[in-house]
């Protein structure tokens, strides 16, 4: 890799969009499947805890997180609001088991029939299909940016540290760096461990995959088996989509037409795992910097029919 990861920019975008294309943005503060709260670039805001405790898992307040997304903030208010809201996501998810979805789809009403997710509506209340509260806290879409920036560098520093005595960081291609970055970042530095030993000591990309594969996570291991091949294809850019304010629209705005149309029509792209057609509605109009949610999206088809044509 030519540089180091803090000045070669080619490595620098094709990291930040291979993360984005593993984790996905978010600006509202979101849990994820096993009940972790999360904001921007799956950026944390409480860790495992992996000293044994039989039958059920132990968190700690990801600090370091915390203190990025405060840096930013920057608002003595809004960062109480953090503390509280990162305070009471511990309280209402310590110490439980593991949510088990039976083999069914992850979905916020399957996880709230979980021990865990009971523990967490009686903390926050109702958990909506955006996998949010009512009482998540919003970052602006240039300080969710922001925090992803400081996250992603203090985590590079990080793996620096843990490559010691494994490999020389100078001698990983830019691909190989990714992965190890993105297995840190995911929580499996066993799984990276076990991968730059193997890359130190020249074994197959295909070996090298084996030591990362997740099977927790298929999209997220075929990923790395496709940039460990120099396979993977980056994600489209994401539109711009202007705002629409206009109390005298009526029906459909237009940036929901978009939504719709890159999620529901038939050349849509692949639904992520769990997750259905509307909960990526919602999830994408909120990450266009809006303030509310869809409303009234029954049949979005005939709509764009008879607004706009075949």
């Amino acid at each position: 890799m030519d540089g180091n990861w803090a000045t070669n920019q080619h490595y620098r975008k094709l990291r930040d969009a291979f993360l984005l294309g593993n984790e996905g943005f978010r600006r509202i503060v979101h849990f994820d499947t096993v009940g972790i709260p999360s904001d921007a670039k799956g950026v944390a805001i409480l860790a495992r805890n992996d000293k044994p405790n039989p039958g059920n898992r132990r968190f700690d307040l990801h600090k370091g997180n915390i203190a990025a997304i405060k840096m930013v903030v920057n608002d003595p208010v809004r960062n109480q609001a953090i503390d509280d809201f990162a305070n009471q996501a511990l309280k209402a998810i310590d110490n439980t088991p593991e949510p088990n979805y039976h083999g069914g789809k992850k979905t916020p009403s399957a996880f709230q029939s979980t021990v865990r997710g009971k523990k967490l509506v009686q903390v926050f209340g109702p958990l909506y299909n955006t996998w949010e509260v009512k009482d998540s806290p919003r970052l602006s879409d240039a300080e969710a940016h922001d925090v992803s920036g400081k996250v992603v560098d203090k985590f590079e520093e990080e793996l620096d540290g843990y490559l010691n005595n494994i490999i020389d960081p100078a001698t990983l291609t830019e691909e190989q760096r990714i992965v190890l970055l993105d297995a840190l970042y995911h929580g499996k530095w066993s799984s990276g461990k076990k991968a730059a030993k193997a890359m130190s000591e020249n074994k197959s990309i295909d070996h090298v995959i084996q030591c990362l594969n997740d099977p927790a996570f298929p999209s997220r291991s075929q990923n790395v088996a496709l940039l460990l091949k120099k396979q993977w294809p980056p994600p489209k850019p994401a539109k711009k989509i202007p705002r629409s304010r206009s109390i005298k629209e009526p029906g459909i705005s237009p940036e929901q037409v978009s939504i719709m149309r890159e999620y529901l029509l038939p050349e849509s792209q692949p639904q992520q795992l769990g997750i259905s057609s509307y909960e990526q509605v919602m999830m994408r109009y909120m990450g266009a910097g809006c303030d509310s949610p869809l409303k009234n999206v029954c049949d979005p088809h005939s709509d764009l029919r008879r607004r706009y044509g075949d």
